[in-house]
């Protein structure tokens, strides 16, 4: 999976940063079940800006894969079993033109975000 992720990110960098943040977000729900993450640490925890970050976040939890709160406590937790997600999905909302189908495309269907 690794030589396919690399081959992957320079074409959809927005993509992979988004699929970093759900493994991210999911590995912080498995240590801290009730805690939410703040914004600040998800950026830093997959190399990103927070300013960088926020579009990415916009987009998980409009497609509720992700939750947010408000206020001291708050910040970010998993919404979605992180199994259930393909790299499809990710790429799929990533994207703001229809996606050609392709050889990638169809592989990505059948590879869930925690194998990527």
């Amino acid at each position: 999976m690794k030589k396919i992720r690399t081959a992957f990110s320079p074409f959809n960098p927005r993509a992979a940063h988004m699929i970093d943040a759900l493994k991210f977000l999911h590995e912080k729900k498995m240590t801290r079940p009730d805690g939410f993450v703040t914004s600040r640490a998800v950026a830093e925890g997959i190399g990103m800006s927070g300013p960088a970050f926020e579009p990415l976040a916009k987009l998980m939890i409009s497609n509720r894969w992700v939750k947010s709160q408000k206020g001291p406590g708050g910040g970010y937790i998993m919404n979605v079993d992180i199994e259930k997600l393909t790299v499809f999905d990710v790429i799929s909302v990533t994207y703001n033109t229809p996606i050609k189908d392709n050889a990638f495309v169809r592989f990505s269907k059948d590879i869930s975000v925690s194998q990527f």
